[in-house]
């Protein structure tokens, strides 16, 4: 097993700061073992060298998992409404970057992109059902409404309330608007 990295051996907080500067990109290694050795640091020009070149491939596999994450998002549709579309992205999103990782650390990814894309189109057929489903129980529960409604409105008639004390409780009470009539 190969020695562990000096650079990932530094204080959190001297890695951290040249991991800023390493996502700035606007300086040579040179320039880099230098501003480390002002912290503190007594890194090789190597060493340093490595790092950056690990974070390069690191920072490039990202800006792919990201974009990648993106096709799936519009894949999908961007409007995620229940808790469970919300639980369904996470995990694809979760299985993508696993999969991302697997590739960084040089093992065999547990899924390919192709089972990605499938497992994301079979996901938006599954979000377009529940979305379906969402929409007729809507109405089932508007069409109960209005019927509780009317029932209401009839035994509030025959209890003596007036008309403009039946349309206050079917009306702002219940929710259950009057229909427009037809002409």
């Amino acid at each position: 097993m190969p020695p562990r990295s000096t650079v990932k051996s530094l204080p959190p907080e001297i890695k951290a700061a040249l991991d800023r500067l390493l996502a700035l990109d606007d300086m040579t290694i040179d320039q880099l073992v230098e501003h480390l050795a002002q912290l503190g640091a007594d890194l090789s020009r190597s060493a340093v060298g490595r790092y950056t070149q690990n974070y390069k491939q690191v920072a490039a596999k990202i800006k792919q998992f990201k974009e990648m994450s993106k096709a799936f998002a519009n894949d999908l549709g961007t409007a995620v409404e229940s808790d469970a579309h919300q639980v369904i992205v996470q995990m694809l999103h979760t299985m993508l970057m696993r999969t991302g990782m697997a590739e960084l650390e040089n093992d065999k990814p547990t899924i390919t992109p192709k089972d990605l894309m499938m497992l994301s189109a079979s996901i938006k057929n599954l979000m377009g059902s529940v979305k379906d489903r969402q929409v007729i129980q809507e109405k089932e529960r508007i069409l109960a409404r209005q019927a509780a409604a009317k029932d209401a409105a009839s035994t509030m008639k025959e209890a003596g309330l007036s008309a403009e004390q039946i349309r206050f409780w079917r009306e702002d009470f219940l929710g259950v608007k009057p229909k427009p009539k037809e002409t």
